[in-house]
């Protein structure tokens, strides 16, 4: 339960975003705004906040470091991470995109997976 409580979040994203949501459906909730999903997950091992709400990529990569937080819950969107080039780099497009498709068919995307997050 939020209620009442600090939510540390990285500010101008989308879980800024969620959480302003949540801020108006739940009483006494303060958003503690951070430039850095890193920054607001120290805040909360550090005890200045009493959650974070930031993406999962941020946050497994923070307790695969440094420990001492946990994930709660469910996520509260999909939200999807993309990689993006200059339009007129057609080239380079196809280049990552074939590095990508030759990662997920010998596996060592899953193996990025497995070791870091």
């Amino acid at each position: 339960d939020l209620a009442g409580r600090r939510l540390g979040v990285e500010w101008g994203s989308e879980g800024d975003a969620q959480a302003r949501k949540l801020q108006k459906k739940i009483e006494g909730l303060t958003l503690r705004p951070y430039m850095a999903p890193e920054e607001a997950l120290q805040a909360l091992k550090d005890g200045q906040v009493d959650a974070a709400l930031v993406d999962a990529v941020s946050a497994l990569q923070f307790i695969g470091r440094e420990g001492g937080v946990k994930l709660v819950g469910h996520p509260l969107t999909d939200e999807l991470y993309v990689i993006a080039v200059r339009s007129k780099s057609h080239a380079l497009l196809k280049a990552i995109n074939e590095a990508l498709a030759e990662m997920k068919e010998d596996g060592a995307l899953a193996r990025l997976r497995e070791r870091w997050f």
